[in-house]
């Protein structure tokens, strides 16, 4: 049951009404009584600090929840969330009458819960990454009373990999972490770490040894050999999975799963993290590999890592890494990522001034959900429409051969042999689809990665030519998030910032116009 302050309200956010409201807006939506034997005023919540609580016919206390600065139903109370995020009781039907119960919910989703029986159900089936893990983002907070969780790696995430170490310690300096973003100690010598993501296969698993725990906040270290670790980073891991160090706790090899042994690989290769039934409750991919998401996160150079970025948060996709050019084993960023691009696509310039090169014209970050079929396939795909617009504003063709297209998280897209922009026109990349119009007689490609995987409200577009330096680039914050494209107005000419599409000068209030000028006219030199 959703009760709501004002049901037109919840309407235009979650575009259904609640069952019941509090101040009548919605005459097909019930409103709640006010019940004055008990108290007098309205219910409005505080941000800085409040509580819920539920009674029934004899005044009852059946349940409650504070936060911040009440703690009239336990404490300590949940910790404020940000605004925008809800707090959310995970498991729905787990009541220990403490702050444990609850979580911060990024993504608010009213009418869905998560319950125990959604742990307690599961069987090994290793295609299912990730969908029992909870959208995490909370902290370790010291206060709180730590209750060990028998043989459950639900709070639990991989936080950074590095797979490819120099060449002079590689394999032997792999190594991956781990952190509970949970409430609770976490036993972990029920829990699996390898590349295997097959029963049976012969890749590699490994369980913890028995007795091994991981505590609230906590980042714990596993590296291929202790020795090769510790002569890098100047301390010793956790565990180790080949015995180095007499010091150091080996991994155990866990035979039930795989037959090999743990050895990623440079080119393509995942790993995972196997609760107590066997079940797969976190997974990376990266390179030619595509088990835990497709597309996978992109390879990174030797002696960088993979970092989840921010540590706690959980999307099951490429999107929650970031190629980390100094890897740092024991530490986690909790801010949103940051992405550089790899140190050999050095910026040596910008934009480049009119009539110099190429413009990065017209950017479709936020396809409209029913609007928005910007590559004509008669479908509309919020990734597929995606969109980026490139000019030649020179008067001589370019050979963008192998040349890269990227945004903050990385290389999306590789320019085929033969691409060769002429002088006056534009090339197009979409995100994905079948790209069924004419553009305007301008080029158009789909991402070589799959997707273009822009951020809606806010990111960076690079163009990187054959020797990793950035001949183009335009960062956009909220403006890219309106259902609609942003361009130069006018075009190819126009400064900086760009627009949104629908108030350029000639749009006619159209979304988009891609391959053509505002007005769906031809660039000069694609009318041939």
């Amino acid at each position: 049951i959703i009760l709501a302050n004002q049901g037109e309200d919840f309407k235009t956010v979650y575009g259904f009404y609640p069952d019941y409201e509090i101040y009548d807006t919605q005459l097909a939506v019930p409103d709640m009584v006010k019940y004055s034997s008990w108290g007098t005023g309205s219910v409005n919540l505080s941000n800085s600090g409040d509580d819920v609580f539920l009674m029934d016919a004899s005044l009852d206390l059946v349940d409650a929840v504070s936060w911040g600065s009440s703690d009239f139903a336990f404490n300590p109370s949940v910790p404020l969330v940000a605004e925008g995020n809800s707090i959310e009781r995970r498991p729905a039907d787990q009541d220990t009458n403490s702050s444990h119960d609850w979580m911060e919910q990024v993504n608010p989703n009213p009418g869905d819960i998560y319950l125990v029986s959604d742990l307690d159900t599961q069987t090994p089936t290793p295609t299912r990454t990730g969908t029992i893990s909870p959208i995490p983002t909370r902290t370790k907070t010291p206060t709180l009373s730590q209750t060990l969780i028998p043989c459950s790696a639900a709070t639990l995430l991989i936080t950074e990999v590095m797979y490819h170490s120099q060449d002079t310690s590689d394999p032997d300096g792999e190594w991956f972490e781990i952190f509970n973003y949970g409430f609770g100690d976490v036993n972990l010598g029920c829990v699996k770490i390898g590349d295997e993501e097959t029963f049976g296969g012969g890749e590699g698993m490994l369980i913890f040894p028995s007795g091994s725990q991981i505590s609230p906040g906590e980042i714990i270290l596993i590296s291929r050999q202790a020795t090769s670790f510790s002569s890098v980073y100047k301390f010793k891991p956790d565990y180790e999975v080949v015995d180095s160090d007499a010091s150091v706790p080996d991994m155990v090899k866990y035979s039930v799963w795989a037959s090999g042994s743990v050895n990623l690989s440079n080119s393509g290769d995942d790993l995972l993290l196997l609760d107590g039934d066997d079940f797969v409750v976190d997974a990376v991919s990266w390179g030619s590999s595509s088990f835990a998401f497709d597309p996978s996160v992109p390879g990174v150079v030797e002696g960088h890592s993979l970092e989840r970025r921010p540590a706690d948060q959980d999307s099951d996709s490429a999107d929650d890494w970031v190629e980390q050019i100094n890897p740092d084993p024991g530490e986690i960023n909790f801010s949103p990522p940051v992405h550089t691009p790899t140190p050999t696509n050095t910026p040596t310039s910008t934009t480049p001034p009119s009539g110099s090169g190429l413009v990065i014209n017209e950017i479709h970050a936020d396809p409209h959900s029913s609007l928005g079929d910007a590559n004509s396939d008669g479908v509309v795909g919020t990734s597929d429409d995606e969109f980026i617009e490139i000019v030649n504003d020179s008067s001589s063709p370019i050979d963008i051969s192998d040349w890269e297209m990227g945004d903050a998280f990385g290389i999306r897209h590789v320019f085929p042999q033969g691409t060769i922009v002429i002088p006056g026109c534009a090339v197009l990349v979409f995100g994905g689809g079948d790209p069924g119009g004419s553009f305007g007689n301008s080029l158009f490609q789909i991402a070589s990665s799959g997707r273009l995987g822009l951020n809606d409200h806010g990111d960076i577009v690079y163009l990187y030519n054959q020797n990793g330096n950035i001949l183009a680039s335009y960062t956009f914050g909220d403006e890219g998030g309106d259902d609609q494209s942003i361009t130069r107005d006018p075009d190819i000419h126009g400064s900086e910032p760009l627009v949104k599409h629908s108030t350029a000068t000639g749009s006619g209030s159209s979304l988009f116009s891609p391959g053509t000028r505002i007005d769906g006219g031809q660039f000069s030199g694609c009318s041939y």
